[in-house]
């Protein structure tokens, strides 16, 4: 027993570090385009879910400066040229002995934490709604045309693909589609904003570090591309795997009364399994995949 499990262990570890079989299709940004007919009807609610997400950007870059103010201007009782020079830049400079006074104050610096924090949870909470209603009207687009495009191929195309492999790829594709222009795009550009305020703000308190930062983007860019091929290989490998399974639990189970007349529970049961734990396998290895990923990413970008 403890041979099999090193030995699953053995095989776990080399189709993880192996590169996975690169999908049939090629993948182009131009295709992307194609998908564009099935935003431009909610194309305001997107809009609106990333002017949102800007704010919430905004302000999440923001927050962390609150322990900084604290310090210099309320405990040190210092930094206070720094608001008088911007004052004075920008033709204010009468009012620059009020804000001094301002910043000074612990009272008034509460006042100001506790709006940023109240505008902060209305932002997510309308990005939310937005998001999620751009995500269902998408999702809507997507399979009425989905659907509508599938039930117009000819009879041939039905005979030779199982109904439960049509509707897994019919259903996770258009999940995947789902993800793509809304979470992923959202995801995408709350990330880059975030990281546009805080080298700017960086870049105002000390330029050395800022440029030390953007000198380990090229390693962050490497791992990216290293680490994307095995990832999307393995996504589409696992909505197969997945698809397949679909099929054989339908063909399974629309084939019941055969079964019982030949008495082949047994083999269907197994068939099924195999099917499974090929589900299993190919998940486990894009779970750790990614999970490798995610801190390689994070410790190149931290370097």
């Amino acid at each position: 027993m403890q041979a099999n499990i090193i030995s699953g262990w053995i095989k776990d570890i080399h189709s993880i570090f192996m590169k996975p079989e690169a999908p049939k299709a090629s993948f182009k940004l131009d295709d992307l385009s194609f998908f564009f007919q099935f935003v431009k009807p909610i194309w305001k609610m997107g809009v609106l879910s990333l002017l949102l997400t800007t704010l919430i950007s905004g302000v999440r870059t923001v927050i962390p400066l609150s322990s900084k103010v604290l310090v210099d201007f309320v405990i040190l009782n210092t930094g206070f040229s720094s608001i008088t020079n911007i004052l004075t830049l920008l033709g204010l400079g009468e009012y620059a002995q009020t804000a001094v006074n301002l910043f000074s104050s612990v009272n008034f610096l509460m006042v100001v934490l506790f709006f940023i924090g109240v505008i902060y949870a209305l932002l997510q909470i309308l990005q939310g709604y937005m998001t999620t209603k751009y995500q269902q009207e998408l999702t809507y687009n997507l399979q009425t045309r989905l659907f509508d495009h599938v039930l117009r191929f000819p009879l041939s195309f039905f005979k030779n693909k199982q109904t439960g492999y049509l509707l897994s790829r019919v259903s996770d594709d258009v999940d995947t589609l789902q993800y793509l222009f809304s979470s992923a795009v959202i995801k995408i550009l709350s990330s880059a904003l975030f990281l546009l305020f805080s080298l700017f703000i960086l870049l105002s308190l000390n330029a050395t570090l800022v440029i030390f930062i953007l000198c380990t983007l090229p390693l962050y860019v490497l791992l990216r591309y290293f680490f994307f091929g095995r990832i999307r290989a393995l996504s589409y490998k696992e909505r197969e795997t997945h698809a397949k399974l679909s099929q054989d639990i339908q063909e399974v189970l629309s084939g019941v009364e055969v079964e019982k007349t030949h008495a082949t529970e047994d083999r269907e049961v197994e068939r099924v399994s195999s099917s499974l734990r090929n589900v299993i396998q190919v998940r486990l290895v894009n779970t750790v995949i990614t999970a490798i990923s995610k801190p390689s990413w994070t410790a190149s970008s931290s370097c």
